[in-house]
């Protein structure tokens, strides 16, 4: 069975909900903490794209991108990927969904993505 937008977008509809609540709860920590960006779920040699939908508070899948390198099970990144203009992203495998603490990495590579967009 070949991974589809659908398939990936159901996937990862309850974790990336998830992560959006997470945010509202988190959010007056640090202003870093502030501002959700895109999430990029790396897997079968597909980037999936997901970004927010602010009106919604959600994520929606809205783009795929080939990955321009082999993207190991286990990453937690940020980099900024030609099909969002170079913008950056927090790039993941699944698994980091695995358990709430988990979820830790994705907010601290949304400080990456933070970083970049403030230079």
């Amino acid at each position: 069975m070949s991974l589809t937008p659908e398939r990936i977008a159901t996937k990862f509809a309850g974790p990336l909900q998830r992560v959006s609540q997470l945010q509202q709860q988190i959010a007056g920590l640090h202003p870093f903490l502030e501002t959700l960006f895109p999430i990029e779920p790396a897997e079968d040699g597909t980037f999936f794209i997901f970004e927010l939908n602010a009106a919604a508070h959600a994520y929606t899948p809205t783009a795929t991108a080939p990955m321009p390198m082999p993207v190991p099970l286990g990453v937690r990144a940020t980099f900024p990927l030609e099909a969002l203009d170079n913008r950056p992203a927090c790039v993941i495998t699944a698994e980091v969904f695995d358990t709430l603490a988990a979820y830790v990495t994705v907010f601290h590579e949304f400080i990456h993505c933070q970083q970049w967009e403030w230079g």
